[in-house]
């Protein structure tokens, strides 16, 4: 969940040399982060935590320049006891068994991709949550740690003192893990690195930022993945959004546009349309809560055969979709013919 707050640190005429209540909440909430109070003029990102109805609530604090002051955006990070499974997150039943299918491999590498903010995050660690039980080692590299959970060795990279993705999970792979979790592949050494992993016996899940499955392949080959070894590591790449669900304290049937149904091939009797009307727990809206719309590639021996000949990723989709693979617009829509 993210709370984003505009925050004018300028000074009103009238005003007088005094801090500004808006610069007092940046200057608290540096506090609280261990941010340096007295640098505004670069970019700043930290962390805090504070408890609210019994519950530790984690907070991540991003802070930048503007010509108008600093503007500070704050995450709300999961607890680890609000990972459900992957039924609570919206996965297709078929889609779901699949997953399952590829995390029950004893080496590999599964990839989640999508825009920042789609949920990449609560995904992998769902799957991490499956894979977690005494005996098996998981180790982890993150900017930062986003949710703790117990069992798991969880490392954090520090840019400052030379902790890059690469550099950790070169360490990492001599800690002999099982399950190796990289929050984000970023650069080329990163990706070679993790696909090595993939190759040499552990079973590594990862972060991309593409916009579909088939996208993952081509941004791997641009970090220098050759085909081989792209074959020889890669499980399936799962390609996920969020999408907002009508409020179901003020749904009710709805009759799309024929012009929006027509572009689908729908009519108005296929399906159980809905629709919120705006209530007080919407806020008048209609909309409440989010849930995710997913599409999973799997690397079949067919597929593998395009990547060795380097085929264009709209080759990759287009046979994927023949294959079987659900595309995440069709699971989205089969969403909204249920209501």
């Amino acid at each position: 969940m993210h709370l984003r707050l505009r925050i004018d640190g300028t000074l009103h005429p009238q005003q007088g040399p005094g801090l500004s209540m808006h610069q007092g909440i940046v200057q608290r909430l540096k506090v609280m982060a261990n941010l340096d109070l007295t640098q505004s003029r670069r970019p700043q990102d930290g962390k805090f935590r504070f408890s609210h109805n019994g519950q530790q609530v984690d907070v991540r604090l991003s802070i930048i320049p503007t010509v108008c002051g600093e503007n500070v955006v704050m995450r709300l990070l999961t607890s680890a006891a609000s990972i459900r499974g992957f039924t609570e997150l919206g996965l297709p039943p078929g889609l779901r068994t699949q997953l399952e299918g590829l995390l029950d491999m004893p080496h590999g590498m599964i990839l989640v991709t999508g825009p920042t903010g789609s949920g990449k995050t609560t995904t992998l660690y769902t799957g991490l949550k499956r894979l977690n039980i005494p005996g098996r080692n998981i180790m982890t590299i993150e900017d930062p740690v986003e949710i703790r959970m117990p069992l798991i060795r969880q490392v954090q990279t520090n840019s400052e003192i030379g902790m890059t993705f690469a550099g950790a999970l070169r360490s990492i792979l001599r800690q002999d893990p099982d399950v190796v979790f990289v929050g984000e592949i970023r650069d080329e050494e990163t990706a070679r690195i993790a696909v090595q992993a993939a190759l040499t016996g552990h079973l590594v899940l990862s972060s991309l930022h593409t916009n579909d499955a088939a996208g993952a392949i081509a941004r791997l080959r641009e970090f220098g993945c050759p085909a081989f070894a792209i074959n020889g590591a890669l499980l399936g790449i799962v390609a996920q959004r969020l999408v907002r669900k009508v409020c179901t304290d003020c749904a009710k049937p709805a009759k799309p546009d024929p012009v929006l149904l027509a572009r689908f091939g729908l009519t108005d009797g296929q399906g159980q349309w809905a629709s919120g009307a705006g209530c007080a727990r919407c806020h008048s809206q209609g909309l409440r809560g989010r849930m995710g719309v997913y599409e999973l590639l799997k690397l079949t021996g067919s597929m593998q055969g395009l990547v060795d000949r380097g085929v264009t990723t709209r080759e990759l989709a287009r046979a994927a979709t023949e294959a079987g693979m659900q595309p995440m617009h069709i699971d989205g829509l089969n969403k909204a013919r249920l209501g």
